[in-house]
């Protein structure tokens, strides 16, 4: 697999969190910015 991941912002931030939390993707934190959500 080969990561392709863009930095969240108002319009995908939710559909990343959910891509996370529901689906258990695995967004690097760095790159995601979703790290410190809860």
């Amino acid at each position: 697999r080969v990561p392709i991941e863009i930095p969240p912002n108002e319009e995908n931030r939710r559909y990343l969190e959910t891509k996370r939390d529901k689906l258990h993707h695995l967004l690097l934190q760095e790159s995601s910015g979703l790290g410190n959500l809860d």
